[in-house]
């Protein structure tokens, strides 16, 4: 009887060491794996309502804090010290359309701040409304165009700066949802550009390179 006793007190105090009683990791519960090399994943549940932080990561060394590989290859880590680096990888879909990047303070760039035209450049014919999706927009056309438009705008703030190329002129004229002084004539022979501003659904033109 003695032995059974014992047996069983055994049990409750291995089950009471064991088995958390608050979901998959409790919180402030020190996790050390060792040689885990192969696993289904972990998930990490904080109940609703609870202060606790969902995944603590302490790094008291020198190495990074974390490193996430891709088949062996790293593809982003948190140095120490807390500096971010996505390896050369572009980071995308950091929010919802029209809020992709947001800051409290100023933003100062370590390279050159590069606005890209898209894939190719804007062909234009006869009465075209430009409808610019880019920071730049690189318009061209197959022969003299003088009646080009800008699409209403819908960011308010956004900035593009339309280039042209080619040998065929532009012009841009004025209208409900273009104020710029009057029309915008781009000379194909001296690389013409503009710097326009949306403002409400109007664009405003802010700078000009050559005679327009």
């Amino acid at each position: 009887m003695k032995n059974k006793r014992l047996a069983m007190l055994a049990l409750v105090m291995a089950l009471a060491l064991f088995v958390p009683s608050c979901g998959v990791i409790c919180p402030k519960v020190e996790v050390v794996p060792q040689g885990v090399t192969n696993y289904t994943g972990i998930e990490i549940d904080v109940p609703s309502g609870d202060s606790n932080v969902g995944l603590d990561v302490d790094q008291n060394g020198t190495s990074d804090v974390v490193s996430f590989k891709d088949g062996g290859t790293e593809v982003f880590d948190i140095a120490d010290g807390g500096i971010a680096d996505f390896k050369n990888n572009a980071p995308t879909n950091l929010g919802a359309a029209g809020t992709d990047f947001t800051s409290t303070g100023g933003l100062t760039l370590a390279g050159p701040l590069a606005a890209s035209p898209g894939a190719a450049n804007t062909v234009l014919v006869y009465g075209s409304a430009i409808t610019p999706l880019t920071s730049s927009v690189v318009i061209t056309a197959a022969s003299t165009i003088t009646n080009a438009t800008m699409a209403a705008c819908t960011v308010n703030g956004q900035l593009v700066i339309i280039a042209i190329a080619g040998d065929s002129d532009i012009t841009i004229t004025e209208s409900s949802t273009l104020y710029a002084g009057g029309s915008i004539a781009l000379d194909a022979s001296e690389f013409d550009a503009v710097a326009l501003m949306c403002v409400g659904s109007k664009w405003r033109k802010i700078a000009a390179f050559a005679d327009n």
